[in-house]
C-alpha cells in the first residue's frame, strides 16, 4: 500500500492490516524476538514493508513491546503488544510531539548520532512516564531501539520492558 499503515482512510488501513495478516501469519512470528535485526530479517524473507513487519512482530508478540512511528520530528502513533497494552502503554496515552529528550530518536533526529540505516540501543533506559502521558506504573523502565528510515524524517522505534 503507499498509505504505510499511516493513511486516514478506513478502508486502506482495513486494506493494509488484511494484506499483513495474509503475508504475514502470527505462525511465522511466535517465537521472533522483537527487535529491528530479526523484523529486518522478515522483512526481506516476507518482501513486506518495515513498518507492517514492525506492526506483525509488536502484534503477535508475548512481551510487553511498543512500536513508534516519528515523523517531521514528531511521534506520530504507537502500536503496542497486548503486554503493554495492559500497562496503559498504549497510541491513547502516547505523548504527542517530539520524543524525550534523552532518548535515541531524539538523538537522531537532532544529528547527534549519525543516522546510518542501522539500529541504534540505548545505553539506559527511560521511565515510561517519558514516552507515555498515562500508564498503570509510570515507573517502569523502557528501553529503546531507534531505526533511522530511508525518508530523511521518519524513525521508528522499538521500546520494550523487561519484567523485574
Amino acid at each position: 500500500s503507499h498509505s504505510d499503515f499511516r493513511s486516514e482512510d478506513i478502508i486502506e488501513r482495513e486494506a493494509d492490516n488484511f494484506a499483513a495478516h495474509l503475508l504475514m501469519p502470527d505462525s511465522l512470528f511466535g517465537e521472533m524476538e522483537p527487535d529491528f535485526r530479526s523484523i529486518r530479517m522478515r522483512t526481506d524473507e516476507y518482501n513486506v514493508s518495515l513498518t507492517a513487519c514492525l506492526i506483525r512482530t509488536i502484534e503477535v508478540s508475548c512481551k510487553a513491546v511498543a512500536g513508534i512511528l516519528t515523523s517531521g520530528g514528531a511521534m506520530r502513533w504507537c502500536c503496542s503488544s497486548e503486554e503493554m497494552a495492559m500497562l496503559g502503554l498504549h497510541n491513547q496515552t502516547l505523548r504527542k510531539g517530539r520524543p524525550p529528550a534523552k532518548s535515541v530518536t531524539a538523538e537522531l533526529l537532532t544529528g547527534l548520532t549519525e543516522r546510518p540505516q542501522t539500529a541504534h540501543r540505548a545505553k539506559i533506559p527511560l521511565t515510561a512516564s517519558e514516552w507515555f502521558a498515562a500508564g498503570f506504573r509510570k515507573d517502569n523502565l523502557l528501553y529503546e531501539e531507534a531505526l533511522p528510515c530511508r525518508n530523511i524524517d521518519t524513525i521508528l522505534t522499538l521500546l520494550i520492558h523487561e519484567k523485574d
